[in-house]
């Protein structure tokens, strides 16, 4: 019950026990780049953060065009009471929200597929466990590759009542390279299959690269 409940506010890292570490907090913006007065060098990184990086879209159509900010909080009460004297993003920004992280921190730098997922309810917990399975099933099989579940918490109506699921890769090589290993009959297929399998549907799938940010990258 504990794993159910907690699924609706977290992000997880299941290369990690549940509570391993005290959690913290993704505050994430997308943002249309375009409006930034500097590009790149024009985004902003607050006093508060432990963390901070980037993604760019590689594909997917509901991506294109936007930036993905992430930011690395203590706690949700620190993004909440920072979020609102955040260095300014002009026109930039198109959607914000919080997401709580508990075990491995896993967005500095990686090329990830993202898919956004519905998974009923009842089904949180056995799709956790079925990631997990994949997850080291992949990496018994020699695939650098770490899995991460996001459930959205203020996040607006693209995220509302779904999960994100991102497959994180070192490069795009090692990425593509489980594609193809799938594909190819690698041993985990059925691992793969079975969690697919708690997906009620999929509303988007994308490929992301994911940078991290300098302390001051202005």
């Amino acid at each position: 019950m504990l794993r159910r409940l907690a699924v609706l506010t977290a992000l997880l890292s299941l290369s990690a026990p549940l509570f391993a570490s005290p959690p913290g907090v993704l505050w994430m913006q997308r943002l249309d780049p375009s409006a930034l007065p500097k590009g790149l060098e024009a985004l902003p990184r607050s006093a508060h953060s432990s963390a901070a990086g980037y993604c760019l879209p590689l594909s997917g159509d509901q991506t294109l065009g936007q930036l993905l900010l992430w930011e690395r909080f203590p706690d949700l009460a620190t993004a909440l009471d920072t979020a609102p004297n955040a260095p300014a993003l002009n026109n930039a920004r198109l959607q914000s929200g919080a997401y709580t992280e508990l075990g491995t921190e896993g967005l500095a730098s990686a090329t990830a597929r993202v898919w956004q997922v519905q998974v009923p309810v009842a089904d949180y917990a056995p799709f956790l466990d079925a990631i997990a399975a994949l997850e080291t099933a992949l990496r018994k099989d020699g695939h650098d590759f770490r899995a991460l579940v996001l459930s959205p918490a203020g996040t607006g109506v693209q995220d509302a009542g779904g999960l994100q699921l991102w497959a994180l890769s070192p490069n795009g090589a090692a990425a593509g390279a489980v594609v193809d290993a799938y594909y190819a009959g690698a041993p985990w297929g059925p691992a793969w299959d079975a969690a697919y399998g708690y997906f009620k549907a999929v509303d988007s799938d994308a490929f992301l690269q994911c940078h991290p940010l300098p302390a001051d990258p202005r």
